[in-house]
């Protein structure tokens, strides 16, 4: 557990760079950021916005 505790510790904090280039290069892989959405959604928040992520999630669903 130390270990664990320790890894996430030493991962580099999220950059404004980051969310710009995770949200210019993920406007067309909605099923990723659906997924990514679906298992962490705070953390798919931050890296790609609230209008991409709603938006992915709304592609992402099977049809009604």
């Amino acid at each position: 557990q130390r270990w664990l505790d320790n890894r996430r510790a030493d991962t580099p904090a999220r950059t404004d760079d980051d969310r710009r280039h995770a949200r210019l290069y993920a406007w067309d892989r909605w099923s990723e950021v659906a997924a990514h959405y679906d298992e962490d959604p705070d953390d798919a928040l931050d890296l790609y916005g609230t209008r991409l992520c709603a938006y992915a999630v709304k592609r992402a669903a099977p049809p009604a």
